[in-house]
């Protein structure tokens, strides 16, 4: 009876190069647990002896065991191939971050130049107002009681 479980514990920080190894490494021993395990299971579970039976469901069980475990070893594996793609994408991860950075600076401008033209329209409008406030019969009196000179000449 042969029964593989293929565990792992990764060092702190491997070598890039000793990385691919390490991940092809670990797939071909999960994906081979698998296929003996497998095996393992559907050999025991053909009933030959019925006095045999009750070691036959403990290799059964333990076949069981270790195929589950070698399937969460490879979405393990799948998840840490995920999370170092991710992190080690400097070059995508550049790109994304030089594009975003460029239509932000393009709307930055948009909106400069909105606020330019907000700023004249609203100067226009404000000293539209004043003229016609200077020249209103509602405007007040200096403390003097001379009449406010109008704004413009």
């Amino acid at each position: 009876m042969i029964i593989r479980y293929s565990g792992y514990s990764s060092p702190k920080y491997p070598h890039p190069s000793s990385m691919a190894e390490e991940y092809r490494r670990r797939l071909d021993n999960n994906v081979e647990s698998l296929i003996e395990n497998f095996r393992g299971l559907v050999t025991v579970s053909k009933i030959k002896d019925r006095t045999q039976t009750s070691r036959q469901a403990l290799q059964s069980s333990v076949y069981a065991t270790t195929l589950v475990h070698a399937g969460e070893s490879l979405l393990k594996l799948i998840a840490e191939l995920k999370l170092s793609l991710t992190l080690n994408d400097f070059e995508g991860i550049n790109q994304q971050v030089d594009a975003t950075s460029e239509s932000l600076k393009e709307k930055c401008d948009d909106v400069d130049t909105s606020i330019e033209h907000l700023c004249s329209d609203v100067a226009a409008a404000l000293f539209e107002l004043e003229n016609h406030y200077a020249q209103s019969k509602w405007r007040h009196p200096t403390p003097d009681g001379a009449a406010n000179p109008p704004l413009l000449p």
